[in-house]
């Protein structure tokens, strides 16, 4: 696709993006709340969120024809798990 096909898609790609980060700053605040702490570094925290931005997006590329609304919910629930995915499989295997 061409940058200029991709304009109808524009608001529901922000949309997606924008609730995917929602998304991973609902999950940062979740995790505060039960254990109290924050992850360790301003750059662990702009990766979190970078990371639930991206599963926003990606999120929209599996389900962009539904409707906008399934875009939302599932940006927000990717945002959310996006985070805990990526750490459990680059983590470190005992």
């Amino acid at each position: 696709m061409t940058p200029l096909e991709l304009m109808p898609y524009v608001t529901e790609i922000l949309i997606a993006v924008a609730l995917g980060f929602l998304g991973s700053t609902l999950r940062i605040f979740v995790q505060y709340i039960r254990d109290g702490h924050l992850p360790e570094s301003g750059l662990g925290l702009y990766a979190e969120s970078f990371i639930g931005a991206a599963a926003g997006f990606l999120s929209w590329l599996f389900i962009a024809p539904v409707g906008l609304r399934a875009i939302a919910i599932a940006a927000l629930i990717a945002g959310y798990a996006g985070a805990d995915f990526v750490d459990n499989t680059l983590g470190n295997k005992k």
